[in-house]
């Protein structure tokens, strides 16, 4: 929660969620800047892979689409990513999911509605849901065309999240390699959050916001100039 502690040293990346108003509605945009102004191997690769999710969700958006569905694919992209880096290992992507082990480094919800608040009301969340995987989703239920919404995934390496999940008892333990996860502390979190306008046949994405790796590189390099 704290906005004015001193970057520590190792650390790889600066994750800002801001937004804006105009004539009363909210907006609600985060990127993922590399300090250094180039991502290292582990960042690209956990920054790449967040936005596959992101873009993936997209291709499901439409008005009457099911939330959870949405969501529950941008986990699906999760675990097949981390299994492909080795972050995850010893289990099938449908036992990882079943075992919500995703959820360790996609805490939250892919999204929430978007209007006069930041966080808007609408979407009838259930915090008391036993499912950890939908827990802490702002949206449930059908989306109408009309509706603004945030598309939000992310991938976090925070340790008071990873740690009690790889210790030795947690369900989670047999499917993440501590091994490669040392190497990714340093990435912290990556987290790409547009503002979404859902119509009837698909949708239209009102953050004009850069967010390709290489869009955001350039950003940095030219701030260096």
């Amino acid at each position: 929660m704290r906005n004015n502690k001193a970057i520590e040293a190792g650390t790889l990346n600066l994750l800002i969620d801001a937004g804006g108003e105009y004539s009363c509605y909210a907006a609600d945009i985060t990127r993922t800047f590399p300090i250094n102004g180039k991502f290292s191997k582990e960042s690209e690769a956990i920054y790449r892979l967040v936005l596959r999710m992101q873009t993936e969700c997209y291709g499901m958006m439409h008005g009457g689409m099911l939330w959870e569905d949405v969501h529950a694919h941008a986990h699906r992209v999760a675990i097949d990513g981390l299994l492909k880096l080795g972050i995850l290992h010893n289990g099938t992507a449908e036992e990882i999911f079943a075992a919500r082990t995703s959820t360790v480094f996609f805490p939250h919800g892919l999204g929430h509605m978007l209007g006069l608040d930041t966080h808007d009301s609408g979407g009838h969340a259930n915090y008391s849901d036993p499912d950890p995987m939908f827990r802490y989703l702002r949206i449930r239920g059908k989306v109408p065309a009309g509706a603004v919404v945030t598309n939000e995934p992310g991938i976090y390496f925070c340790r008071f999240m990873v740690e009690p999940a790889m210790k030795e008892g947690s369900k989670h333990s047999k499917f993440i390699d501590k091994e490669v996860v040392e190497k990714y502390w340093a990435v912290g979190g990556v987290r790409i959050e547009d503002d979404v306008l859902i119509t009837e046949e698909g949708y239209e994405n009102l953050t004009e916001a850069e967010k390709t790796v290489e869009g955001m590189e350039r950003i940095l390099q030219q701030g260096k100039a």
